[in-house]
């Protein structure tokens, strides 16, 4: 009985949380591009498309890069940390998912304090 008690305790609240906040620093790489192209790219001066300088393209490859492979791989890590893991181990399914709202929160609050 005690083993089953460390079991489900592995699979806790916490560890939901912590695991979901850790993934959310790695979202702030794949949501600062899409901040960057969503927010800044537009403002970039191209005089009706002729006079775009050559280091606002490079920004916009790379930050569609960013975004498109760092939102994969945080996509994966989400479906491996928040389904894959809980179901193998038997682990309630809806604390982790529910815990999955708490990506975003490392990427808001650096926004907020202003490091981004």
């Amino acid at each position: 009985m005690h083993r089953d008690r460390e079991h489900a305790s592995a699979g806790g609240v916490v560890a939901a949380v912590l695991a979901n906040l850790l993934i959310g620093v790695l979202a702030i790489v794949p949501a600062f591009c899409a901040h960057w192209l969503v927010v800044e790219y537009p403002l970039v001066d191209c005089m009706g498309g002729l006079g775009c300088d050559k280091e606002a393209e490079d920004h916009v490859a790379g930050a569609l890069a960013g975004a498109a492979v760092g939102g994969v791989v945080v996509l994966g890590a989400l479906l491996v940390v928040d389904v894959a893991v809980p179901r193998q181990e038997g682990w309630p399914l809806r604390r982790w998912l529910g815990s999955a709202a708490l990506v975003p929160v490392p990427f808001l609050l650096a926004l907020a304090v202003g490091w981004i």
